[in-house]
C-alpha cells in the first residue's frame, strides 16, 4: 500500500512539470534558449515489511496428578504361604494445544493427567490333602497236619483253633503222596459238603508216574462252619494239609461281598530238585494278599526249612504261616499282606540241607477290596 502511494506521487510530480511549463525557457530563472526537459530521478524509498512478533504465553502450568488406590485384601486358608498378586493400572492422558494468532501471539495450553489405580489381592487357599483310609491287615489263623504214617481215606484239614468269622475267606492245600509206580491209582480228593461250597483252585501232579499230587481250594465261611473240614481221598493215601483263614478280604465287604476273591494263581513243579518256582507271576489288586503253598515228597523236609544250609523262599517278604513234614509230604504255607497293585512273583524256594525231591509251588493272589 505504501509503495503504491509513492509511485502515484512521483507520477503526479512529473505530469505537473510537463504541463505547467516548469523547467522551460520562459521561466525567468532558467537558461535562455530552447526548452529543455529534465526528468527527476526518484530517490529509492526503502520497503518496509512488517515482521510479526510471536509472543508465547504459557497458559496453565502442566499438572500431573497421580492417584493410587490400593486396597490389599489377604485371605489365607490353610497352612501354605500366601502368594500376593499386585495389579497396577495406569492411565495417562496428555493434552497439548498450540494456537498462533495473526497478531503474533502464541498460546500454548498443556494439561497432563495421570491416574494410577492399584489393587492388590492376595488369596491363598490350601489344597486339602487326602488322608488315605487305613486298610486293616487281614488277620489270620492257620494250621497244618497229616493223616499219619499209614495214611487213610480222609484228611482232616484244620484252619486254626477257632471257628471262622462269617464271610471270612478259607484257603486249603492238600499234598497226597503216591507210589510213583506204573498203573497206580490217583486220589480223588473231594471236599466236604458245606454252605457256601468249596471251590477248586487246581490240582497238579509231579513226575510220571506221579509221586505226589497237590490240590488247593477256597471257600467263604458260612454260619455253620467250624475250624476243621474232612476231605475224602477216594482211597488210602498218606496226606498232609495246610489251612488258613483270612479276615478283611473282599468276601467280607458290605453290603455284599465279592463273588470270587481269587485274582490269580500259578503252579509249577520240579523233579529230583532242591529248587522249585511258581513259573510265572500273579496279578494282585491294591492291598492284596499272596498265599504260597509249597509241597515236596521228601519226607521230613519242607521248602524254606532251617538246616545246613537252610532252605530259602523268594520273595524274602513272604511270611511263614504253618507247616507239617513229620510223616508224609512236606507241606508249608507262606503269605504276604497289603501288597500294592501289580504283578507279584514268580515265587520260589529251596529245600534245606541241599536235599532234593519232587516239588510243587502253587501261588495264589487274593483281593481284599
Amino acid at each position: 500500500m505504501l509503495r503504491r502511494r509513492l509511485t502515484l506521487a512521483i507520477g503526479l510530480l512529473v505530469a505537473w512539470s510537463v504541463f505547467s511549463g516548469a523547467g522551460c525557457d520562459q521561466c525567468p530563472n532558467c537558461f535562455k534558449g530552447r526548452r529543455t526537459f529534465r526528468t527527476a530521478t526518484p530517490t529509492p524509498i526503502p520497503t518496509m515489511i512488517a515482521t510479526p512478533t510471536i509472543t508465547a504465553t504459557a497458559i496453565g502450568t502442566p499438572t500431573m496428578t497421580s492417584t493410587i488406590l490400593a486396597t490389599p485384601t489377604v485371605v489365607v486358608t490353610g497352612v501354605p504361604t500366601p502368594t500376593a498378586t499386585m495389579t497396577l493400572i495406569a492411565t495417562a492422558t496428555p493434552t497439548h494445544t498450540a494456537a498462533a494468532a495473526p497478531t503474533g501471539t502464541s498460546t500454548i495450553a498443556a494439561t497432563a493427567t495421570a491416574t494410577a489405580t492399584a489393587t492388590a489381592t492376595a488369596t491363598a487357599t490350601a489344597t486339602p490333602t487326602a488322608t488315605p483310609t487305613a486298610v486293616p491287615p487281614p488277620s489270620t489263623q492257620s494250621d497244618a497236619k497229616d493223616n499219619g504214617t499209614t495214611g487213610g481215606t480222609t484228611m482232616d484239614v484244620s484252619i486254626g483253633g477257632s471257628s471262622p468269622l462269617l464271610h471270612s475267606l478259607i484257603v486249603i492245600g492238600i499234598d497226597v503222596l503216591l507210589p510213583g509206580t506204573a498203573g497206580e491209582t490217583l486220589p480223588t480228593v473231594t471236599p466236604p459238603l458245606a454252605s457256601p461250597a468249596f471251590n477248586l483252585i487246581g490240582c497238579t501232579t509231579v513226575n510220571s508216574p506221579a509221586t505226589m499230587e497237590q490240590c488247593t481250594y477256597w471257600k467263604v465261611a458260612g454260619s455253620g462252619d467250624t475250624s476243621s473240614f474232612l476231605f475224602a481221598l477216594g482211597g488210602t493215601f498218606r496226606a498232609t494239609s495246610v489251612g488258613v483263614n483270612y479276615n478283611n478280604t473282599c468276601t467280607m465287604d458290605l453290603p455284599t461281598g465279592c463273588s470270587n476273591p481269587i485274582t490269580g494263581s500259578s503252579t509249577n513243579e520240579t523233579v529230583d530238585s532242591n529248587f522249585v518256582s511258581s513259573g510265572s507271576a500273579v496279578s494282585v489288586t491294591t492291598n492284596g494278599i499272596v498265599a504260597v503253598i509249597f509241597g515236596t515228597n521228601h519226607t521230613g523236609d519242607f521248602i524254606g526249612a532251617s538246616g545246613t544250609p537252610s532252605g530259602t523262599v523268594f520273595p524274602t517278604t513272604l511270611v511263614f504261616e504253618a507247616s507239617d513234614a513229620s510223616h508224609n509230604a512236606g507241606t508249608v504255607l507262606y503269605d504276604q499282606n497289603l501288597i500294592p497293585a501289580g504283578s507279584y512273583g514268580p515265587t520260589s524256594g529251596t529245600l534245606p540241607n541241599n536235599d532234593i525231591g519232587d516239588n510243587i509251588d502253587t501261588t495264589i493272589s487274593i483281593s481284599t477290596q
